[in-house]
Parts: structure tokens; sequence; C-alpha cells
């Protein structure tokens, strides 16, 4: 990756079809991470921070299929911490390693590819990052690399109905709020109705089955457990 970061068809193209041993060890990293052990080593020997100098490198539109790639094996890097594992980092940990080594802007920018768009495992890493509301403050201002970036989708009328683009509605709403200790980022699983103010967030209803899903409605809360 260090390599072909410097490449001039990756650079001009945006894609590595003449790699195909470097587009085989990235496909294989999607699967990779949903185990332990590749997770914790991409930790230790900084494999996000060379991922997001490679993907900034491409100065043109990245290739659908390796652009969902990277932002599946992020995905999946992310969710292999949902189980708490003694040799993993936390989730919050792991955010801020991305966001740290670049690798979340970078994340966002390649998720609007088309064949994200019913990605179960990007849009869950969006509603990880959606509850962090502290972060979002910080991440996500006017001015920093997320918050450009993520304005510059939602702004743009071609990503108006792909399915990142209400979760990027939702971190920026989020991210120009004050810090309030009952405001935890939430939003109706069915319908992405979200809303910072007080008011909203405390008229979500928690699902009485997994206690960790928010519903608007319960005509939202039956349509989904129809899904």
């Amino acid at each position: 990756l260090r390599h072909h970061t410097k490449d001039p068809n990756w650079a001009n193209n945006g894609t590595i079809m003449t790699h195909l041993n470097d587009r085989v060890m990235i496909n294989s990293t999607v699967e990779l991470f949903m185990q332990t052990v590749p997770v914790k080593l991409a930790h230790q020997l900084n494999f996000f921070e060379t991922l997001a100098e490679f993907a900034a490198a491409a100065t043109t539109t990245i290739d659908d299929d390796d652009a969902e790639t990277m932002v599946m094996a992020v995905a999946n890097s992310l969710i292999s911490t949902f189980d708490q594992s003694p040799d993993l980092p936390s989730t919050d940990r792991t955010f801020k390693k991305l966001e740290a080594s670049g690798m979340l802007e970078q994340f966002i920018r390649l998720s609007t590819c088309k064949p994200v768009s019913s990605s179960r495992g990007v849009l869950k890493f969006y509603d990880e990052l959606i509850k962090r509301t502290k972060l979002l403050i910080k991440w996500f201002g006017s001015e920093t690399p997320c918050g450009k970036v993520a304005k510059k989708i939602v702004s743009d009328p071609k990503y108006r109905n792909h399915a990142v683009t209400p979760k990027l509605r939702a971190i920026l709403a989020f991210s120009n709020q004050e810090v309030h200790p009952e405001i935890e980022g939430r939003m109706c699983r069915y319908c992405n109705k979200n809303d910072p103010s007080a008011e909203f967030q405390h008229a979500l209803m928690k699902c009485s089955r997994c206690k960790s899903t928010y519903y608007c409605s319960k005509e939202c809360q039956r349509a989904d457990w129809k899904r």
C-alpha cells in the first residue's frame, strides 16, 4: 500500500486493477477484520494510517469496488470491538484511532460509493458514531476535515437518496449542538428521523426487546419488526 500510494495510476485513475496482488490483499481484510488477531495487529502496525494515506492519494473518484472494500474493512474492524474483547481496543478508542489517522475522513468520503448503499455494516458504523455526541461536536465542526467532507456530501444532489446521507445529516445536526447530558445522539431506527433537541430525544421510545434501539412512533416500531 505504501508503495502504490505514490503510483500515478492510482492517483490519476483511482483504481488498483493493474495491481492484482494488492487488490487480493485489500479484499482479504474484509473477512480478516471480523477476527480478533488481525484487528489487533492493524492497530499495532498503524494499518489505518497507511490505508488513509493510500485513499487520500487518489485525486480522482475511486473505483466503486475498491472503495467498498476499504469501507467494509474499516466497518468490520469497528464492529469487532462490540464484543469488548480484552485483546482489542474499545469501540471509543477505535473511533479515536480512525479519526486521528485520517481514516474516518476517508471512510466518510468512500462510503458514498454505490455498492455500499445496502451495506448494514457501514450503516451500523454510522449508527455507533451518532451515539457519541461529544466526539461529533469535536470532529464535525465546520472547519474540521470530517465536517467538511460530510457537509460536501449532504449538499450534493447526487447523494440525496443515498443510504448514508441521513446518517451524515444527523451527525452534522448533533455536531452543532451544545453537549447535553440527556442527549445521546439517538434517532429512529426505522425512518431515520433525527433531532438533537432534548424534547425529541426524550420522546423517543426504547425497544422493550433489545433495550438499545429507539423509535419515534409505534408505527415505526411495528414496521421495523416486520423487516
